[in-house]
């Protein structure tokens, strides 16, 4: 059994808060697949800021500023055309050998001109508009990707594939995630039994913890699981979460997502602490041990590892409530 989670108060052991890795929402979402380019060159794209670009060609030089859009260079064969990454693209292990370029908010624009890249793929989360600008200045040519659901994380795929001349892969890819996916929910639908327990997601620094609405990608997760998410019902898709807000919703569920490397440990410590609170002891989701810590990178990265840690939720959220029976 693969697990990948950490379960408090159960037998089983098995942000910069996010806008520095984010990417950003469902079961399957009701837009569909998004148009994409037909495969094949000269390309016309729009991308997430409605930036028109051609491509004549597939790009043989890339620098990625995204860990999700170079997890997915590699994962379509196209690891070898990465000439500088960010910091923050780790995985696989295989990237740490391409040439650094700095953040992902604060890259080296000389560094990364002198690597000639035809395409810098970057994220809409923590753009500097004048960064974008200065690239464009020194001739560099951006486009950046925004994924609100698994749809998009699909969908995003798909079109890096055709972008570098990968279709076939990209499309077997999708279609697997779909049916990865499909059969996820049709396992909780079953499970549950018509239940629908409430959830939140943790993302805690020291600014506090803040969770995934409506229009996210985790929320997308929490919806395929044939979970409640308590967080849809505010302004916004990355809300910060008070304490009295959340212990008045008192979620059944709570999915605590590290951020960074290291964050497990700081996790367990911070709901060992919340744990101790006499007011905290009541919510539903401590007092009957269903707080999960998820890997570090499960509800961080948006890319295609999304479907992997979709199944390991499904499977983790399953084992916690079986314990009880």
């Amino acid at each position: 059994m693969r697990l990948k989670f950490l379960l408090f108060g159960s037998s089983l052991i098995a942000l910069a808060f996010i806008a520095l890795s984010l990417t950003g929402g469902g079961g399957r979402s009701s837009e569909g697949e998004r148009p994409l380019p037909p495969p094949g060159f000269p390309m016309d794209i729009v991308d997430a800021v409605q930036s028109q670009i051609r491509l004549e060609t597939a790009p043989q030089r890339i620098v990625s500023l995204s860990p999700s859009v170079t997890e997915t260079l590699f994962l379509l064969g196209g690891g070898d055309l990465l000439v500088g990454r960010s910091r923050y693209c780790i995985n696989p292990e295989a990237a740490l050998k391409v040439e650094s370029v700095g953040g992902v908010t604060d890259p080296n624009l000389e560094k990364m001109g002198m690597l000639n890249p035809d395409l810098v793929f970057g994220i809409t989360m923590g753009l500097r508009s004048e960064v974008a600008e200065r690239m464009k200045q020194i001739g560099l040519k951006p486009m950046y990707f925004q994924q609100r659901s698994l749809d998009d994380i699909r969908d995003d795929v798909r079109l890096l594939s055709r972008i570098i001349d990968r279709t076939e892969i990209g499309e077997a890819w999708a279609v697997e995630a779909d049916e990865r996916r499909e059969k996820v929910m049709a396992e909780m639908r079953t499970f549950w039994n018509e239940r629908q327990p409430s959830a939140l997601i943790f993302y805690y620094n020291p600014g506090g913890i803040f969770s995934a609405g409506s229009d996210s990608w985790p929320g997308s997760m929490l919806e395929a699981l044939g979970l409640r998410n308590l967080a849809n019902n505010l302004d916004s898709s990355w809300p910060r979460l008070s304490s009295e807000w959340i212990l008045a919703s008192n979620p059944e569920v709570i999915i605590y997502a590290p951020t960074s490397a290291g964050d497990v440990e700081a996790a367990r410590a911070h709901m060992e602490q919340i744990r101790a609170d006499p007011l905290w002891r009541n919510v539903d989701a401590i007092r009957n041990g269903r707080v999960i810590i998820a890997n570090r990178s499960a509800l961080v990265n948006s890319g295609p590892g999304a479907f992997t840690a979709l199944e390991d939720l499904a499977e983790t959220l399953q084992a916690t409530y079986s314990d009880e029976d």
